[in-house]
């Protein structure tokens, strides 16, 4: 197999898992008794009126059957409209971007992968010229146990050595720097 065929076949089974996750999101919230989450509670509101309820429902696209429903979902998806925020009651997609949470996932994520990466690399090339060895052993071990252990206790590992034992990062409420926010467009 070439690797144009390679990729090819890649792309085609990442698309398809892509769709069969958001087909299997969509299919979990629609299978789910009454309405959906944080909704029911505002619906279970007394004091709305049936006008004020459908409302509700229309503006949060409960309306319709569930192939209708399912359509504008992915297309909701791929235009970024991922709806309004019942605390702020703005649409979704500008608080991620205004509030800065976006800079900073960015960040995170670039950051992590890159030293990842580098790291990975310099342990395999180190731990490759010294198969069989104590440190090869080691670096096994270590890498499956860690692997294995669940991601969030991982985080609260993590947190607690390089933020509360070395102080090396802050262990939390991380709010955007003010060159971040001026530099943001305060809607998409």
């Amino acid at each position: 197999m070439t690797l144009r065929g390679f990729l090819a076949k890649r792309i085609v089974y990442t698309v398809v898992l892509v769709f069969f996750v958001i087909v299997l999101n969509f299919v979990i919230f629609e299978a789910m008794p009454g309405y959906q989450g944080s909704l029911y509670t505002v619906l279970a509101n007394p004091r709305l009126s049936t006008e004020q309820r459908n409302q509700q429902i229309a503006l949060y696209g409960l309306t319709g059957d569930p192939w209708t429903r399912f359509v504008t979902y992915v297309r909701n998806l791929l235009t970024f409209q991922f709806g309004y925020s019942y605390k702020d009651n703005l649409p979704v997609s500008e608080l991620i971007v205004s509030s800065g949470r976006l800079f900073n996932t960015l960040l995170l994520l670039g950051t992590s992968t890159v030293l990842s990466i580098v790291i990975g690399t310099l342990l395999g090339i180190v731990v490759s010229r010294r198969r069989g060895s104590s440190l090869d052993n080691l670096m096994v071990t270590g890498s499956l146990t860690t692997f294995s252990l669940p991601t969030f206790f991982m985080g609260i590992l993590l947190i607690f050595a390089f933020a509360l034992t070395f102080h090396w990062f802050p262990p939390g409420s991380v709010t955007p720097s003010l060159w971040a926010l001026s530099r943001m467009p305060l809607s998409l």
